[in-house]
């Protein structure tokens, strides 16, 4: 028989409770008050079904009474109604349990099976739960805790159908591939700034759950229906940023900090982003060594009217303006042109050439044509790189065609430079497919990218680059910075696809150091 009782419940509004288990249990209160009030486990289980009849039909007074709390206990079972949304409550399998409780010996344990439909849904849910039948002075009754309610339910907590929000944003990479630190160390930092910065989008899902006394979620126990949330897509390639994962922790580098950054140059996608120190790959303010010597070479050609085969001198050391600068290896080359200094990384020759352009050419370079001076939206903070103005100081200027002086760069940056060369165009790097990308203020010419770039070709086929680029079909760049009593090693290089940068802090040079990581990343299958 199927019994509806309209149950109104004072300051919490009106709704039907439907119960199947009157049949079972028969109606009205199961209390028994009788003898000394010790429960045995024919009352006890007599009573628990009396109380459970009594809260599955609304006769939520009559349940009260039943137990050792009876406002509390109203209070209680009146919540778990309304804020569960229950529309059928139906108790069955109600016996004694094969355990007592140690914390009270003289309690009968009652075991029960619970199926709970709720509106939201329509949605049956169904548990196993228990209360305990005490001694009492009136006679036995149920020892009311919110567990009876829920098992472990605490008495400070409750029940509800309440929204369930997304917990993150699904972040993949350009495929669709979930990206996790777990799975990519490198990128927390990045998956962090992106969730804090693009917050899940969609809607949220319905569920069952056990609420704290603010309100707050503890756990969810039933979901009803799924969250949705749209993935927020990367630029990054899965397969590269696992390949860079790998080759920022080649054993060359016996676990120096490096850090790599990965650029498709037809785009601006960063496509890896790999750094064992956190924070160096795209927010290290690092001198970049004769890597600065790609804008420098692009000045020269643009502003000072020189091409790769323009004679230059290299010595092991020269002054300028009282300061001796001296080439790494103290090497030297007689009758050498722009090319073959570019390839051996003579500093003496790029500082004597450099000499005799404007004071800001080559700031003007590297902001105008590769867009350094741009406040890059990447999709997470970065530190932009800077190339100051040297306020006409012949030495300061000499310093900073080598990449030394007070330039700061990092490999997001040398990525970018060395993706424009190798494009033709700057494209400003982003995480986000979509995001604006600021355009250079002045384009690089095609014949200044190709002169540079045919100077890369022969510094990977010949040059210092040449033992880590041996079959990559590309041009590339060493750099070695002197940092107070150390090295920091470089290595920039391209192929048909992608523009890669890399550093290794305490690296003894470009190629031998940071050139591992990126050979590694470009010949990764």
């Amino acid at each position: 028989m199927i019994a509806v009782a309209a149950l109104v419940v004072a300051g919490l509004g009106a709704y039907a409770v439907v119960n199947v288990a009157r049949g079972i249990f028969g109606s009205g209160s199961g209390a028994v008050n009788s003898g000394d009030g010790a429960p045995t486990p024919r009352n006890a289980v007599s009573l628990a079904k009396g109380f459970l009849n009594s809260w599955a039909t609304g006769h939520l007074d009559d349940a009260s009474r039943d137990t050792d709390s009876p406002q509390t206990s109203a209070q209680a079972l009146q919540s778990y109604l309304k804020d569960l949304g229950v529309s059928s409550l139906t108790f069955t399998q109600v016996s004694q349990a094969t355990a007592n409780d140690p914390t009270h010996p003289d309690d009968v344990v009652v075991d029960y099976h619970a199926d709970v439909l709720v509106a939201a849904g329509h949605t049956t849910w169904s548990y196993d739960g228990s209360l305990e039948v005490r001694r009492s002075d009136g006679g036995p009754t149920v020892r009311w805790q919110n567990s009876v309610l829920y098992p472990g339910l605490r008495n400070s907590q409750r029940l509800a159908t309440a929204a369930i929000p997304a917990t993150e944003a699904a972040l993949t990479a350009a495929d669709g591939t979930p990206l996790s630190s777990s799975a990519y160390p490198s990128l927390a930092r990045v998956i962090a700034g992106l969730t804090a910065k693009h917050p899940p989008k969609g809607s949220p899902g319905t569920g069952i759950e056990i609420q704290n006394a603010d309100g707050t979620p503890a756990r969810v126990l039933k979901t009803i229906t799924q969250p949705k949330t749209s993935p927020l897509r990367t630029t990054i390639d899965a397969r590269l940023q696992a390949a860079a994962e790998r080759a920022v922790r080649d054993r060359h580098n016996t676990g120096k900090p490096t850090a790599l950054v990965a650029i498709d140059q037809a785009t601006g996608h960063i496509k890896a982003i790999a750094d064992t120190s956190g924070t160096m790959a795209l927010s290290g303010a690092l001198a970049p060594g004769s890597t600065m010597k790609l804008i420098t070479a692009a000045a020269l050609i643009d502003r000072g009217g020189l091409t790769p085969s323009s004679p230059s001198t290299c010595t092991r050391t020269v002054m300028i303006n009282g300061q001796i600068f001296h080439n790494v290896d103290n090497e030297s080359a007689t009758g050498s042109n722009m090319t073959q200094d570019f390839a051996m990384s003579c500093n003496s020759a790029f500082i004597r050439m450099a000499d005799h352009l404007g004071m800001t050419d080559l700031k003007d370079e590297a902001d105008d044509v590769f867009g350094l001076d741009g406040d890059w939206q990447v999709g997470v903070g970065t530190v932009d790189a800077k190339i100051p103005d040297p306020a006409d100081n012949r030495n300061e200027r000499a310093g900073d065609a080598i990449g030394q002086g007070h330039i700061i760069a990092n490999p997001l940056a040398m990525a970018s430079v060395t993706a424009t060369i190798a494009q033709g165009a700057f494209h400003q790097p982003i995480l986000l497919p979509g995001l604006p990308q600021t355009a250079a203020a002045r384009p690089i010419s095609a014949s200044t990218a190709a002169a540079v770039r045919s100077m890369m070709r022969v510094t990977a086929q010949s040059g210092t680059a040449a033992p880590r680029m041996s079959g990559i079909d590309g041009g590339a760049k060493t750099g070695t910075a002197e940092v107070g009593t150390g090295t920091n090693g470089w290595f920039v290089a391209y192929d048909r696809h992608l523009a890669v940068a890399a550093v290794v802090q305490g690296g003894s040079s470009g190629v031998d150091s940071a050139g591992w990581a990126v050979r590694d990343l470009l010949t990764a299958g």
